[in-house]
């Protein structure tokens, strides 16, 4: 019997951006724990398969509706809806303002108009739990088909959320989604602690985060997220440790 490894969809980032058109001869897989083995050296593997996932997406867009996001939130619509002109005729949109809690959702959509119209109804006001609704959200899409995404676009500070990062971080995991985070600085900036929180999560996920320093980078940001999604391998290769010992 001959042992063979899957792995999950994967963005391949070059200098920052993702690689498209790429096959099993450009890459190789780094295998084994040559670090918990002393004196061991890690072998590259060659990689069986490397296939670009053209499965649809569904953005899910958490877009924070707090106070504190007033001030910036009609440039914050405004860069959302760039979001439309990357879906492929498969992919949907989820539409979810949050303040203390999931506010009315909308989608998933095809129709561009009604994101667009949700986009535009976003309005700002109360407190903010933004762990919280990432969970809350993540458990909603469990049965959403196809690759699950959830872009969430805050300023980082939560003060009412009751669950914890590791609750958070395990309803993602459950649910199969990949988060990306925009970060945007409301009233008060960007919170740094919010900000590394928010970092991490993403990127336990396969996701990544972005925190501009000016507004106007929001809608290139919009448009290299949109291609990251989109540009997913499903990798395989064969292991040269053919021993079933999990290492």
């Amino acid at each position: 019997e001959r042992l063979e490894i899957g792995l999950h969809e994967l963005a391949i980032i070059a200098f920052g951006n993702p690689r498209v058109g790429l096959g099993e001869h450009h890459l190789e897989q780094i295998d084994g724990r040559a670090e918990e083995r002393p004196g061991a050296v890690e072998t590259p593997q060659l990689v069986a398969l490397a296939v670009q996932g053209s499965a649809p997406v569904t953005f899910a867009l958490l877009i924070d509706s707090s106070q504190s996001m007033g001030y910036n939130v009609d440039f914050v619509r405004s860069a959302a809806r760039r979001l439309n002109t990357y879906l492929r005729k498969d992919d949907t949109v989820i539409v979810a303002p949050f303040t203390t809690s999931l506010l009315p959702i909308t989608g998933p959509t095809k129709d561009v108009a009604t994101m667009i119209e949700a986009i535009g109804a976003v309005q700002t006001a109360g407190g903010t739990a933004i762990l919280d609704s990432i969970t809350e959200l993540a458990n909603r899409m469990k049965n959403v088909e196809g690759r699950r995404t959830i872009v969430l676009v805050t300023d980082g500070y939560d003060e009412n959320s009751h669950g914890s990062v590791e609750e958070t971080l395990t309803a993602l995991h459950k649910a199969d989604i990949t988060l990306y985070v925009v970060g945007i600085g409301g009233i008060a900036g960007v919170s740094i602690k919010g900000q590394q929180t928010l970092k991490s999560l993403a990127a336990e996920t396969g996701g990544r985060s972005f925190f501009p320093w000016r507004l106007e980078d929001l809608t290139e940001i919009y448009d290299s997220l949109a291609v990251d999604v989109q540009t997913r391998y499903l990798l395989s290769y064969t292991p040269k440790n053919q021993a079933h010992d999990g290492k």
